[in-house]
C-alpha cells in the first residue's frame, strides 16, 4: 500500500513573509471561507511542484494564469485532473492553471492501480497584487483603566474587489505582540479591541500574500497600580502617558491615605484604599491602591520579594539563590521577629507555619473573593491552601504571602476591580483560592 506523504516546498512557493509568519503559531486569528490549516497552505506562481507519498498535501494553491510541472519525487506517475478548464494537466505532469476553481488532481505511482491514486484539491486563484492595508500603522493614546474609554482602532483592507464570507482571508496577531486585542471585521473594515497598551502587529492574509498592519497604541493608565507604604510615609502618583495635574486626585478612605491635588499620596494607618485620578476635561478614570502596613512588614515583604527573584527548589529551600513558599516565608519575616518558634535551621513547612500561628489566635479568616473586592485582607498575611489530603496539618501544602493590591481597572459605573498581589504568584492566581483556604496575620 502507498502510503500517504507530504508536499515539499520548492523554490518556487510565494512570498517570503508569509514563511515568516507561519514560524509562529497566532494567538488570534480571524479566518473566513477557508481552515486555519488552509490559510497556512502552499501557494505557487507556476513553476515546478514537487509531490511526496509520505505526506501527501490535501490541497494546493496556484495562481491563475500560471504553468510548470508536477514532479513524484518517489518515482514515476502518471498525473490527471478531473476539471481541465480549471487546472488542465498532461499525463507527464505538465500543468496549466486556466481559471478561478477548484479542480481535483490524481497521482498514480508507478506499479499502482487508479483505485491507489494519491489526490488532492489544487485551488486556481487569483494574485493579489494590489491587496494593502490602510493606513499601515496607528499611533494612538488612550486610557486603558476605564472600561467606559474603549480601546479601539479600525484600518481598511484594500485590493479585493469584494470581500465575502466565501474570501480566504486570514487576520491575526502574532505571539510576540505587547497586546492581543480581539479582531472582528465587517466588509473591508476591521476593528481590533484591546484591554490594556502596548503594540501589536496584525497580518491580512489573502491567497497566500500577507500585508501588515502596526497598532502602537500608549496606555494612560496609573504607572503603578500596587503601591506599599507604612504609616507616615508617602509617594508621588505617576501617570503613563499624560499629566498629573491633568486629574482630580481622590482618596477612597482618607483615614487610610490622602492624596493632594497634584498627586502626592500620604499613608496614614494600616489598611487599603483606592487612589482614583479623573480626568478634568474627558472624566475618565485612573487609579492605584495603596496598600499601608507597618514598617516590619513592609521590610519582610521587601525580603520577601528579593528571595522570589531565585530558583524554585524544595531541595535547596535554605540556600542563597533558591527558596519554596514555606521557606521564603520564613526566611522574610524571622529577621524581623516572627520565626514561626524555629530560631535557626531548616524552616518549617507550610503547615507547621499554619498550625504555630493557629495556636496563637492568629488565624483570622478564610478566603472569600468578596471581602477581597473589599480588601479586608492586608499586606503580609498569609493564605494557607487547606483540604488537599496530605495527611499534614488541615492538609496544608502551599503558603504566599499577600503583597497588597491591584487596581485591575475601572467598570463603566465607576467602581474599581482589585486583585491581591503576591509575593511569588501574579494577581491572576486571586482568582484560583478556594473557601476553605484559610489566612493567617503575625
Amino acid at each position: 500500500m502507498v502510503r500517504k506523504g507530504r508536499m515539499i516546498r520548492t523554490v518556487k512557493a510565494v512570498v517570503v513573509v508569509i514563511a515568516l509568519l507561519l514560524s509562529v503559531l497566532p494567538v488570534n486569528i480571524l479566518t473566513t471561507g477557508v481552515t486555519e490549516a488552509e490559510a497556512a497552505g502552499n501557494y505557487y506562481k507556476g513553476g515546478t511542484i514537487t509531490l511526496s507519498a509520505e505526506g501527501f498535501p490535501k490541497n494546493i494553491w496556484i495562481y491563475e494564469d500560471n504553468s510548470g510541472k508536477f514532479v513524484f519525487s518517489d518515482g514515476s506517475a502518471k498525473f490527471s485532473a478531473d476539471d481541465d478548464d480549471v487546472l488542465s494537466v498532461k499525463t507527464n505532469g505538465k500543468y496549466s492553471a486556466d481559471e478561478e476553481g477548484t479542480a481535483v488532481l490524481s497521482v498514480v505511482p508507478k506499479g499502482s492501480s487508479k483505485k491507489d491514486a494519491l489526490t488532492c484539491k489544487v485551488h486556481v486563484v487569483e494574485y493579489p497584487e494590489d491587496l494593502d492595508v490602510s493606513p499601515h500603522k496607528k499611533t494612538e493614546t488612550k486610557p486603558t483603566q476605564d472600561a467606559a474609554s474603549p480601546l479601539q482602532t479600525k484600518f481598511k483592507i484594500e485590493g479585493i474587489d469584494e470581500i465575502t464570507s466565501k474570501t480566504k482571508l486570514s487576520i491575526s496577531v502574532t505571539p510576540d505582540s505587547t497586546i492581543t486585542p480581539q479582531i472582528s471585521r465587517s466588509g473591508d473594515e476591521v476593528t481590533l479591541t484591546a484591554t490594556k497598551g502596548g503594540t501589536c502587529t496584525v497580518a491580512v492574509t489573502y491567497n497566500g500574500v500577507t500585508v501588515n498592519f502596526k497598532w502602537d497604541l500608549k496606555g494612560i493608565s496609573c504607572a503603578d497600580t500596587a503601591y506599599l507604604l507604612s504609616p507616615g510615609k508617602s509617594m508621588q502618583v505617576k501617570v503613563s502617558h499624560a499629566s498629573v495635574n491633568r486629574f482630580k486626585w481622590a482618596s477612597a478612605d482618607k483615614r487610610i491615605a490622602t492624596v493632594t491635588a497634584n498627586g502626592r499620596i500620604r499613608a496614614k494607618k494600616n489598611g487599603n484604599v483606592v487612589i482614583t485620578g479623573t480626568n478634568k476635561s474627558s472624566g475618565y478614570k485612573v487609579g492605584c491602591v495603596v496598600s499601608v502596613t507597618s514598617p516590619a512588614k513592609v521590610s519582610a515583604i521587601t525580603r520577601a520579594r528579593e528571595i522570589a527573584k531565585g530558583t524554585y527548589s524544595q531541595a535547596r529551600r535554605m540556600q542563597n539563590g533558591y527558596y519554596d513558599c514555606s521557606s521564603l516565608v520564613w526566611r522574610a519575616y524571622a529577621p524581623v521577629g516572627y520565626n514561626f518558634g524555629v530560631s535557626r535551621g531548616n524552616a518549617p513547612v507550610a503547615s507547621s507555619e499554619a498550625q504555630y500561628l493557629e495556636a496563637r489566635g492568629k488565624i483570622y479568616a478564610t478566603w472569600k473573593k468578596t471581602d477581597m473586592e473589599k480588601m479586608k485582607y492586608q499586606a503580609g498575611d498569609m493564605m494557607f491552601r487547606t483540604n488537599t489530603g496530605n495527611g499534614r496539618y488541615r492538609g496544608i501544602n502551599h503558603v504566599e504571602i499577600i503583597s497588597g493590591y491591584e487596581l485591575t481597572g475601572f467598570t463603566r459605573s465607576g467602581k474599581a476591580n482589585v486583585l491581591c498581589t503576591w509575593i511569588a504568584r501574579t494577581p491572576t492566581y486571586s482568582n484560583t483560592i478556594y473557601e476553605h483556604d484559610i489566612i493567617g496575620r503575625v
